[in-house]
């Protein structure tokens, strides 16, 4: 009888993000995109986990992804922004508001290329200079941030795919473009690294030992250590509401997380990782996907996780059975809630799923707004319409629109 009851439930489908791990101390969507572009501190982590004697692999500088010629990095970055905004946000003076406005009339085909080339030439040096004055050359040299709002809202809100897309082709033949890979490699650790200083609260990360293979070992020893400590410290999280309601109720877990709490609260196996996870690494040559201490000292390896970007370009079978796993149990649900999860274009491999699935008239989707327990409707309005833009459809009556200080009370009546 109880087995009876619990198959005539729905089937909920979870798919968690960045904010259900806030109370880790994981860094959020913003502050992930931050760390990523500063890339502090990636040289020596890198280092320690190849052999530089054994590879022609050049190992990335210290310090940002951009380059004094990413201005595409700031028009992106930008073109949507009213007047008002630029000022507010990026403290453009009169004159710098008219060089932006002339070169996104430019971009917009808005001048002659031949009739207007001087002009041109002139809008496009005074756009790189101020991209390079006001935001290239001060994250270069590592200013604080902390101690300028327009810094920082450009590190945690500016749109970096471009540069980032343009960079992932050239892994497909690393050897003859030695450049280019070193920027990617320096991508993919920034990005674990953000991660790992999240679990460890440590600024200065490198594995201990003497080998690079003891390095390797230690730091997946290390990476169970941080976690383990955290779940023991920290009891009633999201994830522990989840279980207890998956006790009781047939359910799946997607994450787009990296860390590995999930399999760790879990234990049924009932989840899916779409976007890779800490303790597995790709070898850059042979593509080969494994966990980090099942390597040679020969191997160049990298983080085997998705970045903040348009495009997923390291994938493998085993990533494909996650997708697999991820899109059964996202369109096959009764039930599917969305928390911790921005549904933004740079995912657009999610996105195209649950479009699908409110295509096809599987209308239950429960997306959660983060809100503290004050009474903000406008965040629901501005979420609503925000994802009714990113996924080109009409979402009224397809998506609930939930607070999560409600989370217990939406569990509660999927349990009834």
């Amino acid at each position: 009888m109880a087995e009876k009851e619990k198959t005539d439930k729905p089937k909920v489908t979870f798919l968690l993000g960045a904010g259900c791990e806030v109370e880790y101390g994981i860094p959020s969507g913003a502050d992930y995109k931050r760390d990523t572009i500063r890339a502090v501190n990636v040289k020596d982590f890198i280092k320690s986990l190849n052999d530089k004697e054994k590879n022609d692999i050049l190992i990335p500088n210290n310090g940002t992804i951009l380059t004094a010629h990413s201005t595409s990095v700031l028009y992106q970055t930008v073109k949507d922004l009213s007047d008002g905004d630029l000022q507010k946000i990026y403290n453009f003076d009169a004159d710098q508001l008219t060089i932006i406005k002339k070169y996104l009339a430019y971009k917009n085909g808005e001048y002659d290329k031949q009739k207007d080339k001087d002009e041109i030439e002139l809008i496009r040096s005074s756009f790189q200079e101020i991209y390079c004055n006001q935001f290239y050359l001060p994250i270069k040299d590592n200013e604080s941030f902390e101690q300028s709002p327009y810094l920082n809202s450009f590190l945690k809100e500016g749109s970096f795919y471009s540069l980032i897309d343009s960079q992932f082709n050239y892994l497909r033949n690393p050897g003859e473009n030695p450049d280019e890979c070193r920027r990617v490699i320096k991508l993919y650790y920034a990005t674990y690294l953000s991660l790992l200083k999240g679990l460890s609260k440590q600024q200065n990360f490198i594995p201990s030992g003497v080998t690079i293979q003891e390095k390797r070992k230690n730091l997946l020893t290390m990476l169970d250590t941080f976690e383990n400590t955290i779940l023991s410290n920290v009891k009633k999280t999201y994830y522990h509401k989840i279980k207890e309601f998956s006790s009781i109720n047939p359910s799946f877990i997607v994450t787009t997380n990296q860390t590995r709490f999930i399999e760790k609260i879990f234990t049924t196996g009932d989840f899916a990782y779409v976007h890779g996870k800490m303790d597995l690494f790709e070898d850059i040559r042979t593509k080969r996907v494994d966990t980090l201490n099942n390597f040679s000292d020969e191997d160049f390896i990298f983080p085997f996780i998705s970045v903040q970007s348009g495009v997923k370009p390291v994938i493998c079978s085993r990533q494909i059975h996650e997708y697999e796993k991820a899109t059964n149990a996202l369109l096959d649900a009764d039930e599917v809630i969305i928390l911790g999860y921005g549904v933004n274009t740079d995912d657009e491999h999610i996105t195209n799923i649950l479009r699908e699935r409110l295509l096809s008239k599987k209308n239950s989707i429960t997306y959660m707004v983060y809100n503290d327990g004050s009474s903000d409707t406008d965040k629901i309005s501005n979420e609503k319409q925000r994802i009714e833009k990113v996924m080109s459809i009409d979402i009224t009556e397809k998506i609930k629109f939930k607070f999560t200080h409600k989370f217990d009370e939406v569990l509660s009546e999927l349990s009834k």
